[in-house]
């Protein structure tokens, strides 16, 4: 099933498949299904019409911010701080960690891919 520009598994359990779509995670999957009374085992192939026109007056009525609206939030909130010069943006852009973890043992990983070959 294609609903908000995201593939759902018809065979999951709703749960499982909301949290398919960006912006979606646990908890606001549950408090989807609580809204609409549906119980955890249920799967899109089981719904009716009306059910599924239920779902999504639901997820359109929490005023979600969902997928590519999501996406192009984040950029314009990275871009932001890239022009307010935060030391945040600056190790995000080298991938580095950001909140003060520790870079000499722990992150060796994230500086092998950020590092340039000059040979």
């Amino acid at each position: 099933m294609y609903l908000f520009d995201s593939n759902l598994n018809d065979k999951k359990s709703i749960i499982f498949s909301i949290r398919s779509i960006f912006g979606i995670g646990t908890s606001t999957s549950k408090k989807i299904i609580r809204k609409l009374g549906f119980c955890k085992n249920y799967n899109f192939n089981m719904l009716s019409k009306g059910q599924l026109y239920n779902f999504l007056t639901v997820v359109n009525g929490m005023k979600l911010v969902l997928n590519n609206n999501l996406k192009q939030l984040k950029i314009i909130n990275f871009k932001k701080l890239l022009e307010l010069k935060f030391l945040k943006a600056f190790r995000k852009l080298k991938k580095l960690p950001i909140r003060g973890q520790r870079t000499k043992t722990n992150c060796r990983t994230a500086k092998k891919q950020n590092f340039f070959s000059f040979n």
